[in-house]
């Protein structure tokens, strides 16, 4: 041991061991001073503060029970709402092209409208053509043209066309008379065999044309003897009462009523409007 050791050996008195018993007596003096002014140790105090420990060790887990079981008393329809919903799938609608807003049309005033009207009809009347003028007196309905058309059906039974006293007493040289056809020869011999010569009056002819030159007053006249000597003929033949003769008695009361005198002018003024002349 050193000298130095030596030293601080001998300056301290509890190395040595020589402690007194007064200071002894005081460190436990003190240390019971400072125990009594904190107060007694109670085991009571710590075993409340461990049973305190535990009883909040117990509230939290028996806090996430009680939530748990709070959670199974909520109802169903709750916990439906509570879901989250599914959201729908939006599909893009396809984009339309918007259309141009529809223009009104003004609505003609009654004048012009009663004006378009008349320049429609006067269009009509115009813009109509007809190739002859038989179409033409047909087409429109002239009731000369109707007069000609009946006409036409019966001309036999109030017409002798050809006048045999303008035809020939024989027929040329080297011809023959056609049956049926009088006033019409065929050639038989001779280079011009097969020739057709008609000597018939053409001016007497009964055809539209000559018809049409003539007054419906005359045509009239015509076509109600014809209507009448069909009816006798008609008569003898199957006897009265046909089906053939009520029509012909339709067609007579018509003919009997015709006004000739307008008849005429309208014949003149269809002819004149389509821009056609009967034929020479």
């Amino acid at each position: 041991m050193s000298s130095e050791e030596e030293e601080f050996n001998d300056s301290n008195p509890a190395m040595n061991g020589d402690v007194e018993e007064g200071e002894d007596d005081n460190n436990d003096n003190g240390g019971r001073k400072r125990r009594s002014s904190r107060g007694a140790v109670s085991y009571n105090e710590a075993d409340e503060d461990f049973y305190d420990d535990e009883e909040e060790e117990d509230n939290e887990a028996s806090g996430g029970d009680d939530e748990e079981d709070d959670d199974d008393d909520v109802p169903l329809a709750s916990l439906k709402s509570s879901s989250p919903t599914k959201k729908k799938k939006t599909t893009p609608s396809k984009t339309r092209t918007a259309k141009p807003p529809a223009t009104k049309k003004k609505k003609p005033t009654t004048s012009s409208a009663t004006k378009a009207t008349s320049s429609s009809n006067a269009t009509t009347t115009t813009t109509v053509e007809y190739a002859s003028p038989s179409f033409a007196l047909y087409g429109s309905e002239c009731k000369k043209g109707e007069l000609i058309q009946k006409l036409l059906c019966r001309w036999w039974y109030a017409i002798t066309w050809p006048d045999p006293a303008t035809l020939p007493d024989k027929p040329p040289p080297h011809y023959d008379a056609m049956d049926g056809f009088p006033g019409v020869y065929v050639c038989t011999a001779g280079e011009e065999v097969g020739t057709i010569k008609d000597m018939r009056d053409k001016s007497k002819a009964p055809n539209f044309n000559n018809f049409a030159k003539m007054k419906s007053e005359e045509l009239r006249d015509l076509l109600i003897k014809a209507i009448q000597e069909q009816k006798r003929q008609l008569i003898a033949a199957e006897g009265a009462g046909t089906g053939t003769e009520k029509e012909l008695n339709v067609i007579l009361k018509w003919a009997e009523k015709v006004n000739t005198d307008k008849a005429d002018k309208d014949a003149a003024k269809i002819l004149k409007a389509s821009k056609l002349t009967l034929a020479e």
